[in-house]
């Protein structure tokens, strides 16, 4: 911990000092693969200084959007959104950035699930419109005439909003590789109702191998959920870019705060990895002790059926030898006429 500074202190300088050009610089010497690892890019702090970079944020967001004419610009934004009334809820995003369109297109990477993960991406989207909206009406109370008003809305309508939320869980129960949302008219053929929100989730657990990447976007997710192995993979090679990221991504090119904020969230995705494998352990053990449980009531149960059934026999044989008849002994035991004979 840098001393006298909270680690939402020390994000927020990494973050404001990763936005410039110098970050990933070669601040420290590479070393060895050994002492020099690859970044994990799964955790917030490497997804951050790493995408921070236009190169890698443009790149990654032309496999994700796919359109006609490519981005070849973005602008960051700052990734703080303050509440427009006192005591609100302020956000922070993990990368924000608006195109020469206008768009506002905000990038979360989420390591461990959530309960409510939808709910919270759904949030953000609504800060970022809200924002706008704010500052549309303080506009507003500035101006009297017709036209002034007219250029007003023109100039201050909301612009369009993409939330991409990469997440190394499903957020489903039926997962899937890339899931699209709009607001769309269900009863109309799902006619799209508004082009202002657009929300895409990226889930990284259904990459699984490299040969099965097929589009620059599956590439990009199979590099982001294995950066971790890169050297194991020959994903370097297939374009420079990917080379160019290889070198960059690693530890030594991380600043000595970002360093540390990296270290910290690694210790923390990896107390909640071993939380979740305890978890699953004792549910495992938990689930065999009930089932031997369930196995050994239903040994007593079937004990106690057989005994019942022995019972039954021994009371016909005696009602058998006393020369009651067969009509009563099945009344007696329920054994069947059969059974009865053949005692």
């Amino acid at each position: 911990m840098v001393e006298g500074k909270t680690i939402d202190e020390m994000k927020a300088h990494a973050l404001s000092s990763s936005q410039g050009a110098t970050s990933l610089g070669m601040v420290n010497p590479i070393g060895s693969k050994e002492d020099n690892p690859p970044l994990d890019l799964r955790i917030d702090t490497a997804f951050k200084v790493i995408f921070s970079e236009k190169v890698f944020m443009i790149d990654l967001l032309n496999s994700i959007l796919d359109r006609t004419e490519e981005i070849t610009d973005i602008t960051y934004q700052p990734t703080e959104s303050v509440p427009a009334y006192v005591n609100g809820k302020k956000v922070v995003f993990d990368l924000k950035c608006t195109l020469s369109t206008g768009e506002i297109i905000i990038v979360e990477m989420q390591y461990a699930s959530q309960s409510y993960f939808k709910d919270r991406a759904l949030y953000y989207m609504a800060r970022n419109i809200e924002s706008q909206l704010q500052k549309w009406d303080e506009t507003m109370s500035n101006v009297h005439t017709e036209a002034e008003i007219r250029d007003t809305m023109l100039r201050y309508r909301i612009k369009p909003v993409i939330g991409i939320f990469i997440t190394n869980f499903s957020i489903d129960q039926k997962g899937r590789l890339m899931r699209d949302y709009w607001l769309t008219d269900v009863l109309d053929n799902h006619r799209k109702f508004s082009d202002k929100m657009r929300m895409i989730f990226l889930e990284l657990p259904f990459m699984e191998r490299w040969e099965e990447c097929d589009t620059e976007l599956k590439k990009w997710l199979f590099i982001i959920k294995n950066s971790r192995d890169m050297d194991k993979y020959p994903f370097t090679n297939d374009r420079p870019i990917y080379q160019q990221l290889a070198e960059k991504a690693r530890y030594a090119n991380l600043t000595p705060q970002e360093q540390e904020l990296y270290d910290y969230d690694l210790r923390n995705y990896l107390a909640y990895v071993d939380s979740m494998m305890y978890a699953k352990d004792m549910a495992k053990a938990e689930g065999i002790a009930i089932g031997e449980a369930k196995g050994e009531a239903k040994g007593k149960a079937e004990g106690k059926a057989e005994g019942k059934a022995e019972e039954k026999l021994l009371i016909a044989q005696n009602l058998k030898a006393l020369g009651v008849d067969v009509q009563t002994i099945q009344k007696s035991t329920g054994l069947t006429a059969e059974e009865i004979e053949k005692l």
